[in-house]
């Protein structure tokens, strides 16, 4: 939507729902050293997945002048739901036929992944073909995996310790850049820095079989740039 001939405010909305099924039963002989048969193993997996995403984008452009100077600021979330439920029957015969071992597993696997980030963007021309370009951002990330795992025998149910797992993941960044820039008919070069400072921590919920593990990490780093370039004929 244009406000005003220099400035324009949009708004986006991306989202999708979808869902996919698949079955992948297969078959796999053993051998011994000699090429006889061993055993068969038939794996009969069923898989089916939900995809629920979605997002909103704020933005707007407000331009100064027609000499470049413009500023620019958006504003996103977007959110991410996916699941996925599995079954997995793994039947083993001997090399007469007769049923050796039967697993039965079943499996949900919700992910939900939280995203959210601003920036905003500043560019001043300044004498002598100078331009001037600063910017921030901040963006946080949510991330929340499950992965669970049951054995089934007959009408009994119970966890598969060495399988279910949980991870929570957060993580946090503040950045800001300046530059400085000319460009003139064959030659150009940029100068600048970005500085970032991250916030990260995680978490590995334990269960019956292993235990909490947690870490946090705080850190800054800066990054220096330069460039030189020169267009020379073909």
């Amino acid at each position: 939507y244009f406000l005003s001939p220099k400035t324009t405010l949009g708004v986006i909305i991306p989202a999708r729902l979808s869902q996919e099924h698949s079955a992948n039963p297969t078959t796999s002989s053993l051998t011994g050293k000699t090429g006889e048969l061993d055993s068969t193993i038939l794996a009969n997996n069923a898989s089916r997945y939900t995809f629920k995403n979605g997002s909103i984008n704020l933005n707007y452009t407000h331009q100064y002048d027609s000499l470049g100077k413009n500023l620019s600021f958006d504003a996103s979330y977007l959110r991410y739901n996916n699941l996925s439920d599995e079954n997995f029957h793994n039947t083993t015969y001997d090399a007469d036929g007769t049923t050796g071992s039967f697993q039965n597993i079943i499996a949900n696997r919700p992910t939900n992944v939280s995203i959210y980030a601003i920036k905003s963007d500043y560019a001043l021309p300044l004498v002598h073909k100078l331009k001037l370009s600063a910017g921030a951002k901040a963006s946080s990330v949510n991330t929340d995996n499950e992965a669970n795992y049951f054995n089934v025998n007959g009408p009994d149910t119970t966890v598969n310790l060495d399988n279910t797992d949980h991870f929570i993941y957060r993580e946090n960044i503040q950045a800001g850049y300046i530059s400085l820039n000319k460009d003139l008919k064959r030659f150009s070069w940029q100068i600048g820095f970005r500085g970032e400072h991250t916030d990260v921590s995680g978490h590995q919920l334990g269960n019956l079989r292993s235990k909490d593990s947690a870490f946090v990490q705080h850190y800054f780093n800066l990054f220096p740039t330069a460039y030189f370039s020169y267009k020379i004929d073909c």
